[in-house]
């Protein structure tokens, strides 16, 4: 329907149909709200409220020239076209107040009173151009059945207009000392030409005296009409803003360190675990060399096989020899770092050079960003970002090292981001979130994110300003970047100070009168 939540689809502006137009009707179904119309009705309510606003001043022009027929003044057009524009007008200010009444509950009587009306001024017209008792050539009807057929057409035409001041005195829209003014001067009407003067001038008078009031009391429900819309604002702000890169990547290790066996060994401890931290020169675990663990084990199988006491006696001076002469050589950290993996388990044989445990040193963990191609040319090393994590706090960082290869999967441009300050070591493999600052900081005014309503269809941006006299008008924008919740505005931008609506902007036309709220 719109091509945006503040314009129609023609490009006119959305407008809000006042208080007593209608609105969205409570799940109860209350009586007291049944007069209500629905809130998706607004957009044509106002259009239609505006032509009835209009052509309610059609009203007391009818009834000016309804009374100057009752006087009997010759006029230069004659009685036949004054009566037939003075009907014209009546019937267009029947539209206009049933349209203006559409809205109230009491529009069923208002819609019976037009039709009513309508079919009264359709009885008449065949009858406006005939003089008093005299019948047309060749018609059908008697004169004192034309008398009657007048009769008939004024009664109507009274009645319609009966209905509409019943309908005006119960829609508490205008003053209803209109509506019974109106009722007096249908009675009037529906007793035509028929009744003694000077009770149809009178009723001419009654029924201008009620349309100039509706019609006046219409213009001061238009401009009361224009509801008051709650609103919450926030002030233009000189903020600090620089240019930011966005790119996705996640925490890696630039490069491990593998602890090795230096020689055949077993293992005969092994303490840390992946995720474990450790420190340069740290102690992790012992080996015991192949050899003395072989000396050992020979040992233990001599005694088991000694059979007499001096067979016995001989083995275990051997195996004390053994357990005396058993080599056990501490596994040391050479870097202070991070266990990411563990290669073998106390008991565990290991041949010279295996791996035993692999340590991601501090300063080798690094946030791998996958930046497109044709915006790497912004980033130079020693730039600094932030690296953003779903859970975790934003984390200050610095461009490392732009790598020479493209990534095989998507031909992006990997960027490897360093912490700046020590503190819990990321979780490697953690997806995030980098943003690269390309350029120094400025100051520059900005709105939160909130107040900007973009275009999705020409790119463009607008913001609802409230002036002094707390009017919304409806301002294009350039937009910057976005930082922390705020946009830069570039170019011509609302003053610092100014106030824009942050909420309530969905359907807020331009030139509403809002109130903001704490």
């Amino acid at each position: 329907m719109s091509t945006s939540h503040h314009h129609t689809a023609s490009g006119r502006p959305l407008r809000v149909a006042p208080a007593w137009v209608g609105g969205a009707r409570p799940a109860d179904g209350s009586e007291d709200q049944e007069h209500l119309l629905p809130v998706r009705e607004a957009v044509w309510v106002w259009s239609v409220r505006r032509y009835a606003r209009l052509a309610l001043w059609a009203l007391p022009a009818a009834a000016m020239l309804g009374g100057w027929l009752t006087l009997g003044v010759e006029t230069a057009p004659g009685p036949l076209a004054v009566g037939l524009t003075a009907d014209w007008l009546a019937t267009i200010a029947m539209l206009a107040l049933t349209a203006l009444l559409a809205g109230t509950r009491a529009r069923r009587t208002a819609i019976g009173g037009l039709l009513t009306g309508l079919a009264g001024t359709m009885l008449s017209l065949p009858l406006a151009a005939l003089p008093p008792d005299t019948l047309a050539a060749g018609a059908p009807l008697t004169v004192d059945q034309l008398r009657v057929a007048a009769i008939v057409a004024a009664g109507t035409t009274g009645a319609g207009w009966l209905l509409l001041g019943w309908a005006v005195f119960r829609s508490k829209l205008v003053n209803p000392a209109d509506g019974v003014l109106l009722m007096l001067a249908a009675v009037a009407i529906g007793a035509g030409s028929h009744a003694r003067q000077p009770l149809p001038t009178v009723g001419a008078l009654l029924l201008l005296a009620a349309l100039a009031g509706c019609a006046h009391k219409a213009d001061e429900a238009d401009e009361a009409g224009d509801a008051v819309v709650p609103v919450r604002t926030a002030a233009v702000e000189t903020r600090v803003f620089t240019d930011l890169l966005q790119a996705p990547g996640q925490w890696r290790s630039s490069g491990d360190v593998v602890v090795p066996a230096p020689f055949a060994a077993v293992v005969e401890s092994l303490g840390p675990r992946p995720g474990d931290r450790v420190e340069n020169g740290e102690v992790l675990g012992m080996l015991i060399t192949r050899e003395s663990r072989a000396a050992l084990r020979g040992a233990e199988l001599l005694s088991r096989e000694a059979h007499d006491a001096a067979a016995s006696a001989e083995a275990e001076r051997a195996l004390a020899l053994a357990r005396r002469d058993l080599v056990r050589v501490p596994l040391v950290a050479p870097r202070a770092g991070v266990v990411t993996r563990r290669g073998a388990e106390p008991g565990a044989e290991l041949a010279e050079g295996a791996e035993v445990l692999a340590i991601t040193p501090l300063e080798a963990v690094v946030f791998e960003a996958r930046l497109p191609a044709e915006q790497a040319s912004r980033v130079r090393v020693g730039d600094n970002a932030t690296v953003r994590v779903e859970g975790e706090a934003p984390r200050a960082v610095r461009v490392l090292r732009i790598l020479p290869s493209a990534s095989a999967s998507d031909q992006a441009t990997l960027i490897w981001l360093a912490p700046l300050a020590p503190g819990a070591t990321p979780l490697l493999e953690r997806f995030g979130t980098a943003e690269l600052r390309t350029s120094a900081p400025r100051r520059a005014p900005g709105v939160p994110v909130a107040a900007v309503v973009e275009n999705d269809l020409d790119g463009s941006a607008r913001v609802a300003v409230v002036g002094p006299d707390s009017v919304v008008v409806w301002t294009p924008v350039t937009l910057g970047v976005t930082l922390e919740g705020w946009r830069e505005l570039t170019g011509a931008a609302p003053a610092v100070g100014t106030h824009v609506v942050v909420e309530g902007t969905r359907g807020l036309p331009d030139h509403a009168r809002v109130k903001p709220q704490p």
